[in-house]
Order: C-alpha cells, then sequence, then structure tokens
C-alpha cells in the first residue's frame, strides 16, 4: 500500500476532534523522512470557493502532522525498521471550530500505521482535551 488515510471525528471527554489525514509512501532520497506537501490545504479552496486562504492555525495543523508521522515511525514495534520510507502528507483537514492541531498529530499518527500496514506500538490516547503520545518524555 503507498497510500495512508484516517480520519478522526468522535467526542472525546466532550470536545469534538475532526481531523483527516492523507500520506503516500515516497523514495526518502527525494525529499526529507517526513515532509508536508505545498497543496495540503487546497481543499479549502474546493469547500470554501476560489478566494479562500489558509487559516493562521494551518502551520500549526502541518506541525502536528509532522510530529505524528514521526512519532509512528518511531513507534512501529520490535524488529520492524522504516529508517528509509518517506511519508508526504498530501492532505490536511481539520476547521478551527472542530479539531485541534492534537486531532491532526493523532490522525496523522494512525494514518502512517495504516500506510506501513502495522498496528505500532505505544498508542497515542486523549487525556482530556490533549493527546498524549506515552513514550514521549
Amino acid at each position: 500500500m503507498d497510500i495512508g488515510y484516517y480520519k478522526l471525528a468522535k467526542q472525546i471527554n466532550g470536545l469534538f476532534h475532526y481531523a483527516e489525514v492523507h500520506l503516500e509512501k515516497v523514495d526518502v532520497f527525494t525529499l526529507p523522512m517526513v515532509q508536508v506537501a505545498k497543496g495540503a490545504f487546497a481543499w479549502l479552496k474546493d469547500d470554501y470557493g476560489p478566494d479562500a486562504w489558509e487559516w493562521a492555525i494551518c502551520d500549526d495543523y502541518r506541525q502536528g502532522a509532522i510530529q505524528g508521522v514521526q512519532y509512528a515511525l518511531d513507534n512501529v514495534g520490535k524488529g520492524m525498521a522504516f529508517q528509509k520510507v518517506g511519508i508526504l502528507i498530501t492532505t490536511i483537514k481539520s476547521h478551527p471550530a472542530h479539531g485541534t492541531v492534537y486531532s491532526v498529530a493523532f490522525a496523522a499518527c494512525m494514518a502512517t500505521w495504516t500506510l506501513l500496514e502495522v498496528d505500532g506500538i505505544s498508542h497515542p490516547y486523549f487525556q482530556g482535551e490533549k493527546l498524549v503520545f506515552p513514550s514521549l518524555p
């Protein structure tokens, strides 16, 4: 599988979390290990019209997606090495009123494990409105 996808849409501890992340596996020598595509938020023009622009939080969403992918790569399980896998984050969907950076990070992590066809270890979880990555200090 060369494409990974995950959609988070649920209420957790009274807060709604929505994020959708699409990924592609790419040749690691063509770009850094994890990179966000320039058109990751192109869907905004489709949904809100040709004059739509990115929200200020989109930069935070990019960082959250990168963190989620990196966490997933660091937690694929014993005996599974993906050091030479490049991940291109092609789409990041969320909304300031319905999602958080944590929602995006969670979706990116799960999309990565889907892409790599592994379950992953040390799954992230929500504690209140925060996302906890258990193996991080």
